[in-house]
């Protein structure tokens, strides 16, 4: 009599996570394992036979700014190898940290993955998932802002423009517009700043189609670190007339 082997939640074997970047791949595989283990789920990467495999695949996908795009797919193999199961998620990171591999960052990415896997391997993920469609509309980059600008616009756009329906995907070919801005922050006198946030929407050829200036004054050396509510002030005047462009430009098909 053949003892069965046992289930991926008593014993799992997690293989190499395969994609073009080893070093920062290896160091989140081997987190992957610790953060499975804190979740009860007997994970390894020893090459144990009979047992599950869990086999994953990462893309790293165009970035916004400092950020990039991690694109997962991960596969359930039961012990003859045989497909079970699969799991599909982007999630967002730094660049310079990811690259580096980063332990702080790699123990963050890998807690968040974890948690997709937990779902996986104890079969909690709902019947017949749907995929999103990838978007048709692309944040391209948003530059030039002073202290915490560029990252706190990019939270404040895409809150903005959620409010009118749309969401802004990494850059793919699936993108039929994509939104840019450039800030410029200069002395205005000798005790206040002018900021010029300009909004550039472009088809998918990347002809400008579009474009929104916003300038305002600000006590001087007030953007130099934080910029607050002012982000989530400009981002949400700007939404509105963005939106409409952008949406036009999302519904050709041409």
């Amino acid at each position: 009599m053949v003892a069965r082997a046992p289930g991926p939640s008593i014993a799992l074997v997690v293989l190499p996570l395969q994609g073009k970047e080893a070093g920062p791949l290896d160091a989140l595989t081997k987190r992957v394992v610790i953060e499975l283990q804190k979740a009860e789920i007997a994970a390894t990467t020893a090459r144990i036979p009979n047992r599950y495999q869990l086999a994953g695949e990462v893309q790293r996908l165009r970035g916004n700014g400092a950020d990039t795009t991690l694109a997962f797919r991960w596969t359930l193999l039961d012990p003859t190898g045989a497909a079970t199961d699969g799991l599909d998620h982007v999630e967002r990171v730094v660049a310079a940290d990811w690259t580096a591999a980063r332990p702080i960052a790699i123990r963050d990415l890998a807690v968040t993955v974890a948690a997709h896997l937990v779902r996986l391997v104890n079969g909690d993920l709902p019947v017949a998932e749907a995929v999103p469609p990838p978007a048709r509309i692309a944040l391209a980059g948003i530059s030039g802002a002073p202290g915490d600008g560029n990252r706190v616009l990019d939270t404040a756009i895409r809150a903005a423009l959620a409010k009118q329906g749309l969401t802004l995907g990494p850059t793919s070919d699936a993108t039929r517009a994509t939104l840019e801005l450039h800030v410029v922050v200069a002395p205005a006198d000798g005790t206040s700043d002018r900021v010029t946030l300009l909004w550039l929407v472009r088809d998918a050829t990347g002809r400008e189609r579009g474009r929104l200036e916003q300038q305002n004054t600000v006590p001087a050396g007030r953007l130099n670190r934080r910029w607050g509510d002012i982000a989530d002030l400009a981002a949400g005047a700007a939404a509105p007339d963005l939106a409409r462009i952008l949406e036009a430009l999302a519904a050709d098909r041409g």
